[in-house]
């Protein structure tokens, strides 16, 4: 009787365990972490998106070549046949507005003749030139040319 009393008992606790565990099985999925899969939050629709703060003379990441402080008209003088290639497509910066001069009025990208920062695959550069391109990547591109102010950088290709 007394071994009949103990398997009962024991059997009554494996019964009232068993659900218990598995509650305790189920629960644990409920029971991580809050941020662990938290929901992403969405930008209402009414919030601006701003864009990044820079000063309006330069490009982001921009390296700045000239800062003349006149305008633009005293850097070099507008060269038609470049600027029309420009406009093709032909004669353009490598990275537009990589390489920058400030002047009173205008950025301007430049690139130079010996072919850091220009792309001529028709070769129209002259290597002794600094070239400024106004509104470089559009169909309105005006390029300026000037004289390399150190000649001694002025390499031929």
């Amino acid at each position: 009787m007394a071994m009949r009393r103990i398997a009962l008992s024991l059997l009554t606790m494996l019964l009232v365990s068993v659900p218990a565990l598995a509650d305790s099985k189920r629960d644990a999925l409920w029971r991580t972490s809050p941020l662990h899969q938290s929901p992403s939050l969405k930008m209402p629709l009414e919030q601006a998106v701003v864009p990044p703060m820079f000063r309006p003379d330069e490009h982001p990441s921009a390296i700045l070549v000239r800062r003349i402080p006149d305008g633009m008209d005293k850097l070099g003088k507008i060269d038609k046949g470049l600027s029309e290639a420009c406009q093709l497509g032909v004669f353009r910066e490598l990275k537009p507005s990589k390489m920058i001069a400030v002047s009173k009025n205008a950025t301007l990208g430049v690139a130079f003749g010996h072919g850091l920062g220009l792309v001529d695959p028709k070769k129209l550069a002259d290597t002794t030139k600094v070239y400024y391109f106004y509104n470089g990547s559009t169909s309105l591109c005006m390029v300026r040319a000037e004289d390399n102010w150190d000649p001694a950088h002025a390499r031929s290709r």
